[in-house]
């Protein structure tokens, strides 16, 4: 029997060897159901989810959207057999179990980290950067992006969190292992989560100025110089401006394959006075945004109905 298999990076997703299954009918469904998959093998209290997903209603008709969005819940599963996941309501908590032969990403996601740890650049085994190219793969989009609610926004942030550490650690391995296309690569996907990592911007200069391609890495400065001052309207900091000079020049080592080539080190940071500025004003931005965001949350729960 095909095992049931569940995303929840991106948008909500059951399916049953290749086959999909119905999505759910209601907005509040698929996000009970992700809620209790996500925190599985707990139960919870009734008065919980009641004040969580209907805190606004009183409570008679709070407990009668969660009976009926459970047995939505139910009858979306069925579809699934008995192998897939079970719904249990004792003594007045609900819990979920997944079972054992079911897939879900954000689990497989978690276990293929866990199994890399806490490690440098120089620790990781190609085993292990082959764990972190599997959980950076399953990455979607950040978790469940349909839903807005607010117990969704704290796991949401840290698996963010931990796919952007991992993209990192796999850009530093292949920077030490001196391979410069993965490495490029790497960088790329971090900017395009935050366009404003200035060391980031200078890590794809060093790239492609090892890789003997000059003018890309005077084309990332140029990028990143336009991006700060559109942005936060600062000028980039000291050493990114020393490093553009030295590529400019021709200063750096030779390409790598050439004698006594290596990869440059980071330079220490000379102005902490203008990175505190810089920071502030990405906190600053990164408020406006999530302010917009809850804005565009309020709106879609206004426009949604009761269940």
């Amino acid at each position: 029997m095909d095992a049931l298999r569940v995303r929840l990076f991106g948008s909500l997703e059951l399916s049953l060897g290749d086959r999909r299954l119905c999505s759910f009918a209601t907005r509040k469904s698929r996000a009970l159901f992700s809620y209790l998959l996500l925190h599985s093998e707990r139960p919870h209290p009734r008065d919980l989810l009641l004040g969580t997903f209907w805190g606004d209603y009183p409570e008679a008709v709070a407990r009668k959207h969660l009976r009926d969005t459970l047995w939505r819940i139910r009858q979306v599963l069925r579809a699934a057999g008995p192998g897939g996941v079970q719904i249990e309501v004792p003594d007045n908590a609900v819990v979920l179990h997944l079972k054992a032969e079911s897939w879900l990403d954000t689990r497989q996601f978690e276990s293929d980290l866990s199994r890399v740890g806490h490690r440098s650049p120089e620790e990781v085994s190609q085993e292990q950067a082959g764990l972190l190219q599997s959980a950076i793969a399953l990455y979607r989009g950040d978790l469940l992006e349909e839903i807005y609610d607010e117990w969704c926004i704290y796991d949401r942030e840290r698996l963010r969190l931990l796919s952007v550490n991992a993209v990192h650690l796999l850009m530093m391995y292949h920077l030490h292992r001196r391979e410069w296309g993965p490495a490029v690569q790497y960088a790329q996907r971090l900017l395009a989560a935050d366009p404003l990592h200035e060391q980031v911007h200078c890590t794809l200069m060093r790239c492609y100025a090892s890789i003997g391609n000059r003018g890309a890495a005077l084309r990332q400065y140029r990028i990143c110089v336009r991006l700060l001052r559109e942005e936060l309207d600062v000028e980039p900091m000291r050493a990114t401006v020393a490093l553009h000079d030295e590529i400019r020049s021709g200063a750096l080592p030779e390409p790598p394959g050439a004698p006594g080539a290596s990869l440059p080190a980071q330079q220490p940071n000379p102005d902490p006075v203008g990175e505190t500025l810089r920071r502030l004003r990405i906190v600053d931005r990164d408020l406006a945004r999530t302010r917009r965001d809850l804005r565009q949350a309020a709106n879609a729960v206004r426009l949604s109905t009761p269940d």
